[in-house]
């Protein structure tokens, strides 16, 4: 199934772009729980009903994640500059240098 094999690609850190599928070496750093990771990846331009699943693919169902967590989000630059955010160079599964803060958001 084709939304399924998005799902799995959009979920690997290593993985191409997680809106377009374009490979890249950039990214953005998201902080935050389950909430602020979902807000980061609505921000990027991610489908709406795949957040729910890319979420679970990479923390399990019912996760909970810590609010201080940082997540290294693949994203090329047009993709990220398209949603108004900047895209930095990301090497192997390291953190992008720039990080959008949703921990203090509820």
């Amino acid at each position: 199934m084709a939304g399924e094999a998005f799902v799995k690609a959009a979920g690997d850190i290593n993985g191409p772009c997680m809106v377009c599928l374009t490979p890249t070496d950039t990214g953005v750093g998201i902080k935050g729980a389950t909430h602020g990771l979902a807000r980061g990846l609505l921000m990027l331009g991610v489908n709406p009903k795949l957040v729910l699943s890319i979420i679970e693919h990479r923390f399990g169902r019912g996760a909970r994640i810590p609010v201080d967590t940082h997540h290294g989000i693949r994203v090329c630059v047009p993709c990220a500059a398209a949603s108004g955010c900047e895209a930095t160079l990301m090497s192997g599964s390291s953190m992008p240098e720039f990080l959008y803060d949703f921990s203090s958001e509820g």
